[in-house]
């Protein structure tokens, strides 16, 4: 797989001469020479793109390029010598010979890709083409001295030591120069990978995706609050938006993950059977079983938002989301998530090919079939044949009623089912 250098400045090299033509009204000597000169002093372009600094006739930009052969050539016919147009007379030959044949250079004279100085003394060059190299392949050392900790200071936000966006920018486009792609980026710092993926969908128009992951304390600080404000302004000034500049933000969404550690499962560990008058507004719980050697996850399924799990150090509170968890534990993807609000109850539910997945609050011996035919009717489920619903449902009713095909109630057991420690004999 070849990577390639997302051709910005060479387009911008482009724009400047159309725009020098325009201003000139032709391609004169002083639009040449205004073009050399805004090249030259342009430090944002390296010193390749620099060398094309000339205009043609025709107004196509190029560099003039030697036409020797890298190694010595060992055919009489790479040494046959180009006649000077003015002087009629043999010009240098390159050291080693040409590197074409005598066809392919009478093809570069007859195009006019071919410069001679004023006499035969000089040795000729070739035309070089910028509209011809606007994609070049990405260089297995790329130097860059620039730092990132102006663009976070910009942002308002502080942290030791920032890769420069730039740079990511360049990395990243080399692989999805089609706009797509999924960037995946497990030691994310401050987030300059998803800093630059919003800054290039933003530029072409793109589709990528990128999955920050970062276990740092800084983690809501500074990469979510990063994100969230490259995504609300792309121009920012001393941790406000710039107003001066045009400020333009990027529409999507964003959503981040507290993953739960081996330290947060031992912390919400018991090895007490639970009773049956345990109430199921506490916290998610492990009920460790050391007869079977086996973890047992107890939750309260009728009611799967109410779900609550204890981590960090601080033994924070949050809210477990049972239906995204179940789709990761079973390996569904995702395509999908929707919401119904009917008769004062909340439906949440996840298509995922031919299959969805639906989690309601549910009371003992209480039938919402007619409800869930009316959910699967809507247009956004069409062909799904596998309805995973939580806790309890008329299956029959649903089966014989729609073109579901199979119906599967959740368990608790559908979250543990790996959780099984393996007894070591002493």
């Amino acid at each position: 797989m070849k990577l390639f250098i997302q051709p910005l400045n060479r387009e911008a090299i482009l724009r400047k001469s159309i725009s020098l033509i325009r201003k000139h009204g032709a391609v004169t000597n002083e639009c040449r020479k205004e073009f050399r000169k805004w090249v030259k002093n342009n430090l944002d372009l390296s010193g390749g793109e620099r060398a094309y600094s000339e205009i043609d006739e025709k107004g196509r930009v190029y560099q003039t390029v030697h036409m020797g052969a890298p190694e010595r050539r060992t055919d009489p016919k790479f040494f046959q010598p180009l006649i000077h147009p003015v002087t009629n007379r043999p010009c240098p030959i390159p050291k080693n010979g040409f590197s074409g044949t005598p066809e392919f250079m009478q093809d570069l004279l007859t195009k006019n890709e071919i410069i001679f100085g004023p006499d035969e003394t000089t040795q000729p060059r070739r035309k070089w083409y910028l509209e011809e190299r606007l994609i070049t392949e990405l260089s297995s050392l790329i130097p860059s001295g620039e730092k990132g900790k102006h663009q976070m200071d910009a942002l308002g936000l502080d942290f030791a030591y920032c890769h420069p966006v730039s740079l990511y920018e360049k990395l990243i486009w080399s692989a999805t120069s089609d706009g797509n792609g999924i960037i995946l980026d497990f030691f994310a710092g401050s987030g300059t990978t998803g800093h630059a993926v919003i800054n290039l969908n933003g530029r072409d128009k793109g589709k990528r995706k990128f999955i920050l992951v970062e276990m740092g304390e800084y983690f809501a600080g500074t990469l979510k609050e990063r994100i969230r404000r490259v995504m609300y302004s792309d121009n920012w000034k001393n941790g406000k938006p710039d107003r001066i500049k045009r400020s333009d933000g990027s529409v999507g969404i964003v959503k981040y993950q507290s993953l739960e550690k081996y330290e947060d499962v031992f912390n919400n560990l018991i090895e007490k059977s639970p009773s049956d008058n345990t109430s199921t507004d506490i916290p998610v719980k492990y009920w460790y079983n050391g007869e079977e050697q086996e973890i047992r996850l107890l939750m309260n399924l009728n009611n799967p938002f109410s779900n609550r799990i204890t981590y960090g150090r601080d033994n924070s509170i949050a809210y477990v989301d049972l239906l995204e968890t179940y789709c990761y534990v079973k390996g569904f993807d995702i395509h999908r998530r929707l919401r119904f609000d009917i008769q004062d109850k909340v439906y949440r539910v996840v298509r995922s090919d031919n299959r969805a997945v639906v989690f309601r609050d549910i009371s003992e011996g209480e039938d919402d079939s007619d409800v869930l035919l009316e959910i699967l009717d809507d247009e956004r489920l069409r062909d799904v044949t596998h309805l995973d619903i939580n806790y309890d449902v008329n299956k029959n009713k649903l089966l014989n009623n729609s073109d579901l095909q199979q119906v599967y109630i959740v368990e608790t057991s559908d979250f543990d089912s790996r959780s099984v420690w393996d007894h070591m004999d002493k």
